[in-house]
């Protein structure tokens, strides 16, 4: 079912997408944007609500908000937000933030969600001559990895949104989940192309031992044989009435002259995110 999950994960994902997409556009003109967990372009559905879900519900009624390039985007999207009617997707943000042109590939899994990003990307192509192709992959994003993948543009721009990165071996892999062993599928994925390479995994539990270090370290480790190197890791780590929540971006570039730029994504995301929990706290009094 396409659902979204609003929480202060969905706010760290894409308050650095939005940056990051920022960042490129004095550098590139076509981005080829590959989505690994694609979500609906616009889902409705409310999965469920979590500790964190009152932060995400404050920076949604608050739209613009600080006018950054992801309230920004939000608002553009949805200027109905305040009505709680659903959330964007990246491809959505990036389609509203990007004033070159691009390219993408969406890979999912579920079958409705895939039917309304066939929908959306339709559209999308009719009404944009900035949309160059766009393709949705159904199925689990390795699989299409391996087919291949086209080297349009000046920058690929790889998005992995799985559940959690797990680094135990399991019996029974869930296909939301990320392992080490799928860094090799990336890694051999990205070996053939010759253009700037942005990857950002986004990773939202550290259950079962799977410590933001020991994560990191495995990301690291495990796509640096394919020239990736890590430019920033965004936390966004707290507590909400006594249970603690963390979450992390990892940002990896190849071939980015100016990756130093993203080098400030962390500190600029928690001086935003902590006005945001500050004005919570002021008006929830």
């Amino acid at each position: 079912m396409p659902e979204y999950r609003g929480n202060v994960g969905n706010l760290l994902q894409h308050w650095v997408l939005c940056e990051i997409l920022a960042a490129c556009r004095d550098h590139v003109r076509h981005v080829a944007f590959i989505d690994a967990h694609s979500m609906a372009p616009f889902a409705r559905q409310r999965h469920e609500f979590d500790i964190t879900s009152h932060l995400f519900d404050h920076v949604r009624d608050r739209l613009p908000g600080e006018s950054s390039f992801y309230e920004e985007s939000w608002y553009t999207l949805d200027p109905d937000a305040k009505s709680g009617g659903g959330y964007p997707n990246s491809a959505s943000f990036l389609a509203a933030l990007w004033a070159d042109y691009y390219s993408l590939i969406l890979c999912e899994t579920d079958l409705l969600t895939v039917q309304d990003l066939r929908r959306w990307t339709d559209e999308v192509r009719r009404s944009s001559p900035k949309c160059l192709c766009a393709e949705v992959f159904h199925g689990k994003w390795d699989v299409r990895f391996t087919q291949g993948l086209p080297a349009s543009g000046e920058l690929a721009f790889f998005s992995f949104d799985p559940y959690m990165f797990n680094l135990n071996v399991v019996k029974d892999p869930k296909p939301g989940n990320m392992y080490p062993s799928d860094l090799n599928c990336v890694a051999t994925a990205v070996q053939s192309i010759s253009q700037g390479i942005i990857v950002q995994l986004s990773t939202y539990s550290v259950n079962n031992a799977n410590s933001q270090e020991a994560v990191i370290e495995s990301v690291r480790s495990g796509l640096k044989a394919a020239g990736l190197d890590i430019v920033a890791t965004v936390r966004a780590n707290g507590t909400s009435n006594g249970l603690p929540w963390q979450m992390m971006s990892i940002v990896l570039g190849r071939g980015i002259a100016w990756a130093d730029s993203l080098r400030t994504l962390e500190s600029r995301f928690k001086l935003w995110l902590k006005r945001a929990i500050d004005e919570h706290r002021v008006l929830s009094r």
